[in-house]
């Protein structure tokens, strides 16, 4: 079996989004907040757990992976979803992209994007069988 052209785009979607977010937590250890703080807990550090889950069960085939990437993309989405709102209202300030755009608005595209992706990728395989 091949991989589609899906696998390779949600690969490196998530590749870029745990290196993002990677990166933002060595800054929010070493250079102090950086990232929103999310009941307490930066919000980096949570979604190194949702990318993380992600991650991992795209690259592993296990059981039924597709659940555990959907939980950790869905939960990447909803801290995307919360943090932009709140940028807007201005109750938080997200790290940004080049000193210009809210990495949470960025979040809110590639996980939105993920998901859209994955579903495609499902239906694709589903009209191969």
């Amino acid at each position: 079996m091949t991989k589609s052209k899906h696998y390779f785009v949600i690969l490196g979607l998530l590749a870029i989004a745990f290196g993002s977010v990677i990166f933002l937590s060595i800054g929010e250890i070493f250079a102090g907040p950086i990232c929103p703080p999310i009941f307490g807990i930066p919000a980096c550090y949570l979604l190194i757990l949702f990318i993380s889950a992600a991650l991992i069960s795209h690259l592993v085939r296990i059981g039924d992976r597709n659940i555990l990437f959907f939980i950790g993309t869905g939960l990447s989405l909803a801290l995307a979803v919360f943090a932009s709102v709140s940028q807007i209202k201005g109750s938080i300030e997200c790290p940004k992209f080049l000193a210009v755009v809210p990495m949470c608005y960025l979040s809110l595209i590639l996980f939105s994007s993920l998901i859209f992706l994955k579903i495609d990728e499902l239906r694709g395989q589903q009209g191969r069988t």
